[in-house]
């Protein structure tokens, strides 16, 4: 039997030094169990009476195993004191299903969640073979050795009710497996109490850290720079201790250059991980590659764009009728050349832009025979949605003739010598010269 000092490094049948302050018959659990761990060798104080004046008392927990939700098992190798009642650990919350959430014993809260409660005893002699105590005491990784488990002289009271409302079960005394029921009131120097630890080992917080540069780094948020802790792929422990909870946001991942890689560690094989980075982007400024031909149109009616925005986000326009040497953006009534620079306060909203009429687009079209459009797209804050979904134009197109064809398309006759008379075969618009 190994004695640790660290609930991670145990196996089944290791035990770990803990101590037992009774504080005079003091009813909060949190002051009763300090230490956990503290050393490897201590003489063991035999129990005494739970109502006898402040004193500590040395005890060892032994781990047998694990619950079905993974959460280590661990029982006091005795009873840490006696002349105590069911009643006085129910109101400590120790004889409950769950037991007593215990944060004294001196563990990282980041690392454990620790409960002490008792032992399930059986609701009757002749049903206890499914009860904690069998499993553990009278069968487990001791079987009834009472050199480990110290059952002899005093009976431990377990959690179980009998099948008399009032009376609780207790283990022990004469025998590892003997089986015995008093009032749960009852206070008697041979009833003791032998507490169960469970402890549920939670998951480590990932930390983090910067590789850049050669070099593993940390967000100073003091001093607002990047502190180097190693060159070296850094220890698990310098990772613990020096690695960082978050991922700092821009404003420091910005004054890093070159490419970088975000750390974590991991004992796992072939890990891996998902990363989800929420950010704003910077504002987009968008150019076409060619123009839209409009050598065909006579007159445009009307250009509409089509945009999704929310909260702040926001797009703006510019136009050009000579393939991008310059842009246009319209203000009180009036066309101004733009600075694609000053897009984002000075181009067009895209109501502006749907509200233009036929005549102003012919007024800065003139004769050019192309169009393109440049949109800037800009967001403040990871909200925000911005897109553009399309443009629709709506265009008179110019008109061409063709020659209809005698017989075919069309004939004609003279009634006499001043009238003529044109029959139309096909449908369509026909211009007649005579």
């Amino acid at each position: 039997m190994a004695i640790k000092t660290r609930l991670e490094d145990m196996v089944i049948g290791d035990k770990i030094f803990c101590k037992f302050f009774y504080g005079t018959g003091n009813l909060d659990p949190n002051v009763h169990f300090v230490e956990l761990g503290s050393q490897e060798t201590l003489y063991i104080n035999p129990p005494a009476s739970f109502s006898e004046g402040a004193y500590t008392r040395g005890f060892y927990f032994i781990y047998v195993g694990n619950d079905f939700k993974g959460r280590k098992i661990l029982i006091a190798d005795k009873n840490v004191c006696h002349t105590i009642s069911w009643d006085q650990l129910n109101t400590m919350g120790y004889a409950t299903k769950d037991g007593s959430p215990i944060t004294s014993l001196g563990l990282d809260p980041a690392k454990w969640k620790t409960n002490i409660r008792l032992l399930t005893g059986g609701i009757s002699s002749a049903s206890t073979a499914n009860s904690e105590w069998n499993k553990y005491i009278v069968n487990g990784p001791y079987p009834g050795d009472n050199t480990v488990w110290n059952w002899s002289g005093v009976a431990s009271w377990t959690s179980t009710s009998s099948s008399l409302s009032t009376r609780r079960v207790l283990r022990g005394a004469s025998s590892a497996s003997h089986y015995l029921i008093n009032e749960s009131s009852s206070i008697n120097s041979s009833y003791g109490f032998r507490p169960v630890l469970v402890a549920e080992a939670l998951a480590e917080p990932i930390k983090h850290l910067i590789y850049s540069n050669y070099n593993y780094m940390k967000w100073n948020d003091t001093n607002k720079n990047w502190d180097v802790i190693s060159a070296t792929l850094p220890t698990k422990q310098q990772f613990i201790d020096q690695g960082m909870d978050n991922i700092p946001d821009w404003t420091a991942l910005s004054q890093l250059t070159g490419e970088i890689e975000i750390v974590v560690w991991t004992e796992e094989a072939n890990a891996q991980r998902s990363l989800n980075i929420s950010a704003t982007p910077q504002d987009q400024l968008v150019l076409p590659t060619k123009d839209i031909n409009i050598r065909s149109v006579e007159n445009i009616d009307s250009f509409t764009l089509n945009v999704t925005q929310s909260g702040q986000g926001a797009v703006k326009t510019a136009v050009s009728f000579n393939s991008g040497v310059t842009w246009y953006t319209r203000s009180a009534g009036a066309w101004f050349q733009l600075d694609l620079a000053n897009m984002k306060t000075e181009g067009m909203t895209p109501a502006t832009l749907n509200a233009l009429a036929s005549a102003d687009w012919a007024t800065l079209r003139e004769n050019s025979d192309t169009v393109r459009f440049a949109y800037h797209l800009s967001m403040e804050e990871v909200t925000d949605v911005v897109a553009v979904n399309d443009l629709i134009s709506q265009m008179d197109m110019k008109g061409t003739w063709k020659k209809a064809v005698h017989g075919t398309d069309y004939d004609y006759e003279y009634p006499n010598n001043d009238q003529l008379t044109v029959t139309i075969y096909q449908s369509g618009d026909y211009k007649i010269n005579y």
